[in-house]
Parts: structure tokens; sequence; C-alpha cells
């Protein structure tokens, strides 16, 4: 399984560029060639999951089963919000924060009280992560978003001229 760590466990936006370039993606893509993408990367199927989630959960989580990592989205979101979340999951992955140990064993239990034992090896949310890393899951994150989504500004300038001589007016 190949994930990204970097010493110290920090990656600076270069590390981010890297980890998008190294997943290959056409220049516009969607999140399901996301998900094969980093499924790929990561040797296991990730499958992408909508269902409304309680409000004490997180908008998004990700259970890691022996075969497949599985995103939930909340599906009350907006879809512009559900792609967000997917990215920021999927960054969780790529940073490898799935192979840290769980801070709350019986988290997966509390979030999948239905699930058989041992289906779930773990259920990451929030309150498995430090802030660091969910510091670089928002960052790789939205960096991740920015390849779905080249409209959301990130070059400021490059967009303001884009917009400014489709309007005839740069």
């Amino acid at each position: 399984m190949a994930v990204w760590r970097s010493e110290g466990g920090q990656l600076d936006n270069a590390g981010f560029r890297r980890i998008i370039r190294e997943l290959r993606l056409p220049r516009r893509t969607g999140v399901a060639e996301l998900c094969a993408a980093v499924g790929d990367r990561l040797g296991r199927p990730v499958r992408l999951r909508r269902a409304e989630l309680p409000p004490e959960l997180p908008s998004g989580l990700v259970l890691v089963t022996g075969t497949a990592f599985v995103v939930f989205l909340d599906a009350l979101a907006d879809p512009w919000l559900q792609d967000g979340i997917a990215c920021h999951e999927l960054a969780h992955l790529l940073l490898g924060h799935h192979l840290e140990p769980l801070t709350d064993p019986e988290a997966s239990r509390r979030i999948l009280p239905t699930l058989e034992p041992g289906t779930v090896d773990r259920a990451l949310t929030r309150t498995c992560y430090d802030e660091d890393s969910e510091r670089a899951a928002e960052a790789l994150g939205t960096a991740l978003f920015g390849r779905l989504n080249p409209w959301v500004p990130g070059s400021g300038e490059a967009v303001i001229d884009r917009i400014e001589r489709a309007l005839g007016s740069g």
C-alpha cells in the first residue's frame, strides 16, 4: 500500500502537488475517477456511499475494511459540498492516516452499531485525528477539489484575467 509520508509527518504545497501529479489524473476529473486513482494507489478499491448521517457525526467518514475503503458522505449536503467532503476523506487515506493507531478503538462501534464486529477494521472520523492530520487533509483535500473544479479560485490573478477576457474587459 503506497501512501505518502514525509519527515516529521508534514507536507508542504509542493508535496501536495507531487501527490496529485503522481495520481496521474486527467486535467478535468470527477469524484469517481479520483476514487479509482486513490484506490489504485492504495491497492484496494475506494467506494463512495451517500447516507443521511446523524447530526452528531461529521459530514464524511471513512470505513476501512479488509477489502475496501468506504467513504460515506452526508446525502443531505449540496453536491458540490459532497465533492469537497470526498476530497477531504480521500486526502486522509492518501496521507496514510488510516494506518495510524486509533485514539478511540470503539469509534466504529458507536458510529455504526449495527455492523457485525470485524466487518470494519476502523472508522476514521475527525475525532480520530490530531490537528496536524486534520490540517494536512484539509490542505490536500482542497488541492484535490481544485482538480475536480478548476474554476475554484486558487491562482487568483489568472482566474480574474480569464474572467475579464471572457467579459471583454481585459
